[in-house]
């Protein structure tokens, strides 16, 4: 599977889904409660602290976060970057596969997990103003989407 995220440049340069996984997770939790602890991503992840302490030395070695001795981490800018393209990419696909294709909120939440480590940034660029023009214009766009979601029902 070709990744073509825009942080995602060639071989070994490119982040891995387990990657984007930590940095989104880390952010998350900064954002909620101000700092992040490896026992906090762990539990968040439903993995071991081992998995995270390995995942998270990957990420320092490569410049995305940092992990102090009292155990928060922290992510550089690059990571802060990373994550929230990673978060923004979950919300655009999440609103698209619930508003515009009508799937549940629990498997366009699932789906949009797993999509968003491999859609390219050209992509989701296409999907938000594909969304947009389906429900924003009160013209062609609402009456396709009324006629696509009357017709999946």
């Amino acid at each position: 599977m070709t990744q073509h995220n825009q942080h995602k440049q060639n071989g070994d340069d490119a982040l891995t889904a387990s990657q984007e996984m930590y940095l989104k997770t880390i952010f998350l939790i900064c954002e909620e409660h101000k700092v992040a602890r490896v026992k906090d991503i762990a539990a968040s992840l439903d993995v071991s602290m081992s998995s995270v302490n390995g995942g998270i030395k990957g990420l320092v070695a490569r410049g995305l976060c940092e992990h102090n001795r009292y155990g928060y981490v922290d992510l550089s800018e690059e990571g802060r970057r990373i994550a929230e393209d990673v978060v923004e990419r979950h919300r655009v696909l999440t609103i698209f596969l619930r508003d515009v294709l009508g799937v549940s909120e629990q498997v366009a939440l699932d789906d949009a997990c797993e999509m968003e480590h491999v859609v390219s940034h050209e992509t989701v660029q296409r999907v938000i103003r594909f969304t947009r023009f389906l429900t924003q214009h009160s013209g062609d766009g609402r009456r396709i989407l009324e006629a696509y979601q009357t017709s999946a029902s």
